[in-house]
């Protein structure tokens, strides 16, 4: 094949993403996330990248368990592979996949990643390039000190095991 497959969706996930430690470090639920944020891009034609939503509904329904959703996007934005606009009150957050270009909603023109907007397009690329790619903590504060044993389990009813 050489080239995009005609007429069906497609989105780039360079080999340089894709060897980074920042990808291959993540966990199930944020490469979740990001399966769910690619599917949405492409939904869109690839013209709403830093405009796309992710309802916690809709993540749920695609495997993604109501109590690691928060987790699951702080993992994926500590590893810099996407950005988060949070809303403000009832306005839903807005997700952009780090390395592919934002594009303007009203105007469907590529913007690349406005200075300021989050991480380059090109960062992971370089910090693998120049080995400084750190590996990927998947805790959360909770995740830790639940195994740490400072919060008292007894109150949410589960068990040791049951986590």
């Amino acid at each position: 094949m050489s080239g995009p497959p005609k007429g069906k969706p497609w989105v780039w996930v360079t080999r340089d993403v894709l060897r980074s430690a920042e990808w291959r470090g993540l966990g199930i639920n944020a490469r979740r996330l990001i399966d769910f944020l690619l599917i949405e891009h492409m939904n869109h034609g690839g013209k709403k990248n830093g405009y796309l939503l992710a309802p916690r509904e809709q993540l749920m329904k695609f495997g993604i368990s109501s109590r690691h959703v928060t987790g699951a996007i702080e993992e994926a934005r500590a590893a810099r592979l996407i950005d988060v606009k949070r809303g403000i009150g009832r306005r839903p957050s807005t997700f952009a996949l780090t390395w592919l270009p934002v594009v303007a909603v009203s105007e469907g023109i590529p913007q690349g990643c406005p200075k300021g907007y989050g991480y380059a397009r090109s960062s992971v690329r370089r910090d693998t390039a120049t080995g400084k790619t750190k590996g990927v903590r998947r805790d959360t504060p909770y995740r830790s000190s639940y195994r740490d044993g400072t919060i008292n389990t007894d109150v949410e009813g589960e068990e040791e095991g049951d986590v």
